[in-house]
């Protein structure tokens, strides 16, 4: 476990840092028959964009984990939870969706939520693990191609 969590929001000078970031986890994804992510999304635009509307959170020291925050009916989403390969198993993904159930408590929000792939066994584990409940499975409109998407979320109130 990491004796610190050390968070800060993303900036622009972090966008090389990110982009390493990004393809050492579609990296894995691939090698874990992961079909979520592919080449082309997300992609260095996307993280350019969650860092223009101060969405991107880096968790870690050197920029070894990130993710995405939005807010919509009073529930924090996640997106694009990335932990570098080099910490994998050492409890970060752990201690970040720790840090964001007490962030969202301490603003009073009804929940977290947030969705996965059907074949993204590692995020649906350290999910149920930290107990967030299954919800809903469906489809995405433009990514049916990819399977069956499962929505998580963890009720605060």
């Amino acid at each position: 476990m990491i004796a610190t969590l050390n968070k800060r929001l993303a900036q622009t000078s972090d966008l090389p840092g990110l982009t390493e970031l990004l393809a050492d986890a579609q990296r894995q994804m691939q090698q874990a028959g992961i079909t979520q992510w592919n080449p082309r999304y997300p992609n260095p635009d996307t993280l350019r964009a969650d860092i223009d509307q101060q969405l991107l959170w880096l968790y870690g020291r050197d920029q070894r984990a990130a993710i995405t925050l939005t807010l919509a009916d009073n529930t924090l989403q996640l997106h694009r939870l990335m932990v570098h390969s080099e910490c994998r198993g050492h409890g970060l993904a752990t201690q970040i969706l720790q840090d964001l159930i007490a962030v969202a408590a301490s603003r009073d929000l009804s929940g977290l939520q947030i969705t996965t792939n059907h074949t993204n066994r590692p995020m649906m584990h350290l999910l149920e693990k930290a107990d967030f409940q299954l919800t809903r499975e469906f489809l995405m409109p433009d990514r049916t191609a990819y399977g069956a998407f499962y929505e998580y979320n963890y009720a605060l109130n």
